[in-house]
């Protein structure tokens, strides 16, 4: 049983039907990079397939075809949020009665206790907690922000490659499942501005003093005969792909190293 005085308030405020949080109700929110007027190169389409378009999974059309296109358009900064009086358990944070999700539910018993901290940085999107690729997109970039306390990684359990690239980009965070923080910072940091694109580079040049071997060939990871996120004309794009030098692989009929 829970009976940290943060849980307590979000049980009471969940019987009476409010307990969903955003950066903006559990904690103090203010802008630490402005947004932004640009554009950019198009992407590269198959003939008519921009028109075929009737729905996208975030935001509007418009928004989309607007930054697929290239077309000038404001892309928005990063905003930090202040929580005071945080609880983190189990992949959420609990702060005025509210809970804000983080990672999903996990089958798994609870923590039961954890430490104190009077400072901390939680470098965790609720997309990098979701999704690998944008815990290496976004939340490794997040973790360069020049925030006060420790990192802490809030996505528990973690990912499984999660220490390798901590180590070539000569990153690292405590990984927090339960624990008390007086002043806790999360950061919305998912648009793709000039302040991130600097810590891009600074990433990439992280891994290059590695001695890293230099990339091969553009690589495209074929969908397979699954029914998971398939599309009707990859075999169109396979072609065209394959025409421009890009390695196609078939993960299901490519021999097991």
């Amino acid at each position: 049983l829970v009976t940290e005085p943060a849980f307590l308030r979000f049980a009471a405020r969940r019987l009476m039907g409010a307990s969903v949080g955003s950066l903006e109700t559990v904690g103090e929110v203010e802008d630490i990079h402005p947004p932004e007027e640009r554009g950019g190169d198009p992407a590269t389409f198959l003939p008519g397939q921009v028109e075929k378009v009737e729905g996208v999974a975030f935001e509007g059309i418009e928004s989309q075809l607007d930054i697929a296109l290239g077309r000038r358009r404001t892309v928005r900064g990063i905003r930090r949020s202040v929580i005071r009086e945080a609880l983190v358990f189990n992949g959420s944070v609990f702060a005025k009665g509210q809970r804000l999700f983080l990672s999903p539910e996990r089958d798994v018993p609870p923590a039961k206790d954890g430490p104190d901290y009077e400072e901390g940085f939680g470098c965790s999107s609720m997309v990098g907690c979701h999704f690998f690729g944008h815990w290496l997109r976004d939340d490794c970039a997040s973790m360069l922000l020049d925030e006060p306390g420790p990192r802490l990684d809030l996505g528990w359990p973690g990912w499984q490659d999660g220490d390798f690239y901590g180590s070539q980009f000569g990153l690292s965070a405590t990984a927090v499942r339960y624990a008390r923080v007086k002043r806790l910072i999360l950061v919305e940091d998912i648009h793709q501005n000039s302040h991130k694109a600097e810590r891009f580079r600074t990433l990439r040049a992280r891994v290059a003093a590695h001695g890293t071997p230099r990339p091969g060939p553009i690589v495209y990871l074929a969908r397979g005969g699954g029914t998971a996120r398939n599309y009707e004309n990859e075999a169109e794009v396979i072609d065209l792909l394959a025409a421009r030098g890009v390695d196609i692989v078939r993960t299901e009929s490519s021999p097991t190293p």
